[in-house]
């Protein structure tokens, strides 16, 4: 059979824009590469045909973010950093969302042959369209998780770290006991983290882990409020409540103090994330720092890199999370 540009392709682990790239001596391919897809040509008897060599064409200078909303500081923050990278780089920036990467979508199809690679947010995605992308040898990058079994380049804040120190913080600090978790929605693998940091710091402490004072939310204000209200109105409420996430720990201020609570004097309150708007609560949020700016400069650098180098090795990169101690948890910040 005669070699195509497909057959190159594969048999060089790179997509067809790559092989493209080298035919036409392309500024965005290292030379290693370069070289190699050459050499698998030369070996094959292949030659680039004019219909090849203007498939370079479609190397667009564009890359897309996919992600579930943007109206969100966190959101826009990582937006600020995948652009401020795409601008150094003088690529142009493609901003998608989509709650669902995984439902039948006819623009998400496109996107491959519409750009140079996909920076893909989507923690709730099952892992289908990340699998199709890496079968077609696609340029992209994960933001927040990783995908077992796969490896594929991937930028994620370290969640159970974070949430264990907020947990220590609360019980060797402040001498805590008893401590509510609001969790987000069991699918998404950075909540389950966030869970297994809170029931890890649990038993490093000695402390009985109880199920009436683990309630799962969905990231939102409300679910923070409606849980911090059912947790309050226990027999036994819980002397302080870890939201998994900011806007859930402010929904559980307002749940707090519309109850009559005083803040932290009656309960503790912390979240996760860092948003922008935690240091203006009253009282000011403590929280662990996911800084998502720095996500979104890291994720396009990596996945420029990818595109230009494709035989550099897969990189998982996990962010650190320190603490950001306020006066919500009692400190004096």
């Amino acid at each position: 059979m005669k070699p195509t540009i497909y057959t190159i392709a594969e048999e060089a682990g790179v997509s067809i824009a790559t092989v493209s790239r080298a035919f036409n001596n392309h500024s965005r391919i290292s030379e290693a590469t370069k070289q190699k897809i050459l050499g698998i040509a030369d070996a094959l008897g292949y030659y680039p045909s004019a219909t090849a060599r203007n498939l370079s064409n479609s190397i667009t200078e564009t890359i897309a973010v996919i992600m579930p909303q943007t109206s969100r500081p966190f959101f826009m923050e990582m937006i600020r950093g995948a652009e401020s990278i795409c601008k150094e780089n003088q690529y142009h920036l493609l901003i998608y969302t989509s709650l669902d990467v995984d439902e039948v979508d006819s623009f998400l199809s496109l996107l491959p042959s519409r750009t140079d690679g996909i920076v893909l947010c989507s923690p709730s995605s099952t892992g289908q369209y990340i699998e199709r992308l890496y079968n077609q040898r696609f340029p992209f990058v994960l933001i927040g998780r990783s995908l077992p079994g796969i490896n594929v380049n991937s930028i994620r804040p370290d969640n159970q770290s974070g949430a264990y120190q907020l947990m220590d913080h609360l019980i060797t600090h402040h001498k805590y006991s008893k401590i509510a978790f609001i969790s987000g929605p069991p699918q998404q693998a950075h909540s389950n983290q966030r869970l297994a940091g809170y029931k890890q710091a649990l038993m490093d402490n000695k402390i009985p882990f109880r199920e009436d004072w683990v309630k799962t939310g969905n990231f939102e204000e409300k679910s923070g409020y409606e849980c911090t209200r059912q947790f309050l109105s226990l027999p036994d409420p819980p002397q302080a409540v870890f939201a998994a996430n900011d806007p859930m720990a402010i929904g559980a201020m307002a749940a707090a103090i519309e109850m009559g609570y005083s803040l932290p004097a009656d309960l503790a309150i912390v979240g996760f994330d860092n948003v922008p708007s935690a240091l203006y609560l009253q009282p000011s949020l403590t929280t662990a720092n996911v800084d998502t700016y720095v996500q979104g400069r890291m994720a396009v650098e990596q996945l420029l890199n990818c595109i230009s180098n494709p035989d550099t090795p897969y990189k998982q990169v996990v962010l650190p999370t320190p603490l950001i101690l306020r006066r919500s948890c009692g400190c004096a910040q």
